[in-house]
């Protein structure tokens, strides 16, 4: 349920600074990867392929991120995006990491 989602999100992110707390979050979901956290990794097959904080997380759109992801990736591993939105179609066992 997406409403009771970003009600979790929006919660844990006053907690996390209030109390200033070190948190982990692992998520597909690309837009609360740039949103949320000040450092995030991508990581594919167990490494990482993306590690990007402060100015240039900050600036990222969900486009520029799966660009940065697929540099360098096989041709048969392909991302669809829809142009309007800018948003996967599907992820292909990706995992995003936020510090």
């Amino acid at each position: 349920d997406p409403k009771t989602a970003d009600k979790v999100l929006h919660l844990t992110e006053e907690i996390v600074a209030r109390d200033h707390l070190t948190t982990l979050m692992v998520t597909h979901n690309m837009r609360n990867a740039i949103q949320y956290g000040n450092r995030l990794i991508m990581m594919d097959a167990g490494r990482i392929v993306v590690d990007v904080r402060g100015e240039e997380k900050k600036n990222l759109s969900v486009r520029d991120l799966l660009e940065k992801f697929n540099v360098g990736k096989r041709p048969d591993v392909a991302l669809r995006i829809r142009v309007a939105t800018g948003t996967p179609q599907r992820i292909l066992r990706r995992a995003v990491f936020l510090l």
